[in-house]
């Protein structure tokens, strides 16, 4: 399990995921304190690993980041 304090984008915790698994260990489930949007669910959701954050953007009632278009 990978846990992240702060999720926005995924970038930071996908390498974060990689580094682990070029251990040779799986990554089943990761955690974040707040998830700020909604790019980085489906980034890790598609690696099959469960997603689970504490909070997300709409628990805290601000809106979401998105990618700058």
């Amino acid at each position: 399990m990978v846990i992240e304090d702060a999720i926005t984008t995924g970038g930071s915790l996908l390498k974060a995921i990689d580094a682990v698994e070029e251990t040779g260990a799986k990554v089943v489930a990761v955690s974040t304190l707040v998830d700020r949007g909604e790019i980085a669910r489906p980034l890790i959701e598609t690696r099959g690993i469960f997603y689970y954050p504490i909070a997300t953007y709409l628990d805290l009632g601000i809106e979401p980041v998105e990618l700058p278009s």
